[in-house]
């Protein structure tokens, strides 16, 4: 009969002292504080997409905010999106909407996610990263919605409307239709003909900007998987050993 490992149950659910609980959350917030500024550094390096307009790029800033929503909860997940939000239009005196757009996207993404995690790991102490990508794959599906809207029905007319002279719509719809003709024309015909072309800002939103949202959620999630599996791990290892040095 194999020896199975006690339970060791969270720390969550151990009854802390006063100066136990002021250690727990320095030490989150101290996570916390260091991971927004890994998240703002990666908001900071976007990636140009070849054939693309330089209009639409992709950034990992959420990796960190993944792996925090794993480890903490959505709470500091959410917190963390929102300091590099606020921090990334301070520093650079972005357009508002733009960051707030991004961080309504992202924020809905990290709180179904995280919420999902905490009900499927129920009374357990360790999450599977099967567990973990499954509720994440809904968390991204729930984001593309919120983006789809965000973008086509609130971000855009925004911007056309209070920058008529950058944002119009005309525009936008031209930065679309220009990267979705060199997509085409540079791939084999049979496939360049499958994609269709538009007349609306909305069907650009769908053909670019959420697949793109969707790979590289789909590249994060994993890897803020592995990395939180591993950590717990090691929590757990030095759990027991300190479990059993006491005892």
């Amino acid at each position: 009969m194999e020896n199975q490992r006690p339970y060791i149950p969270e720390l969550d659910d151990i009854p802390l002292s006063p100066k136990q609980k002021r250690k727990k959350y320095f030490i989150r917030t101290t996570v916390m504080l260091l991971f927004t500024a890994v998240s703002f550094l990666l908001f900071c390096f976007r990636i140009k997409l070849p054939l693309i307009s330089n209009m639409f790029s992709v950034e990992f800033s959420a990796l960190p905010e993944t792996i925090i929503n794993f480890v903490y909860g959505p709470i500091y997940g959410v917190a963390v999106c929102l300091l590099k939000n606020v921090i990334h239009t301070a520093v650079y005196n972005q357009f508002a909407i733009i960051d707030f757009t991004n961080f309504l996207i992202e924020t809905t993404y990290l709180i179904v996610t995280g919420a999902l995690c905490k009900k499927v790991k129920g009374s357990s102490n360790t999450l599977s990263i099967k567990a973990m990508t499954v509720c994440s794959l809904l968390g991204i599906v729930c984001a593309l919605a919120v983006q789809f809207f965000a973008t086509s029905f609130h971000l855009y007319p925004i911007l056309a409307n209070k920058f008529p002279g950058s944002f119009t719509s005309e525009r936008i719809l031209q930065s679309y239709t220009d990267s979705l003709d060199a997509v085409r024309t540079h791939l084999p015909r049979a496939l360049g003909s499958l994609i269709p072309h538009i007349s609306h800002i909305w069907q650009g939103v769908i053909l670019i900007n959420l697949p793109m949202t969707f790979v590289k959620l789909l590249l994060i999630t994993p890897l803020a998987a592995v990395i939180q599996y591993g950590l717990s791990r090691l929590n757990k290892k030095d759990s027991e050993q300190e479990s059993v040095t006491t005892s």
